[in-house]
């Protein structure tokens, strides 16, 4: 779905798991727990979305601009957010970490949730 026009998309609660987003335009979307494990969010426009609950454990997101995004809550375990755009410490600060790859502008520990997600931060496993 590359560069699919999704703004304001209602896809609360929807299995998204390793679809391919890429470049996709998913501003203002409602993406409230939805399930995007080892999607592919590369480049993708999260402006505004809200991304609630939403699980993004192994999601690609080089290159995504999560500028003002909703991540209260979302499971960002294994996820390389090194690349991203528009993240703020605020933003980070409601999710959930563990394995996370963090922006050098971040300063959360990047396994901070691990007794929440059962993770095993020293193993890379889940207990």
């Amino acid at each position: 779905m590359p560069s699919a026009n999704l703004w304001y998309a209602n896809l609360q609660g929807a299995y998204l798991g390793s679809a391919n987003l890429k470049g996709a335009y998913l501003g203002s979307a409602n993406l409230k727990d939805a399930n995007l494990t080892y999607a592919n969010l590369q480049g993708t426009n999260l402006f505004n979305a809200d991304l609630q609950g939403g699980n993004l454990r192994y999601a690609n997101l080089q290159g995504t601009d999560l500028f003002n995004a909703n991540l209260q809550g979302a499971n960002l375990e294994y996820a390389d957010l090194q690349d991203i755009r528009g993240v703020t410490q605020e933003q980070l600060n409601r999710s959930k970490l563990c394995l996370t790859k963090l922006p050098i502008s971040i300063s959360f520990q990047p396994n901070r949730d691990y007794h929440v997600l059962e993770t095993e931060p020293e193993k890379g496993v889940l207990k």
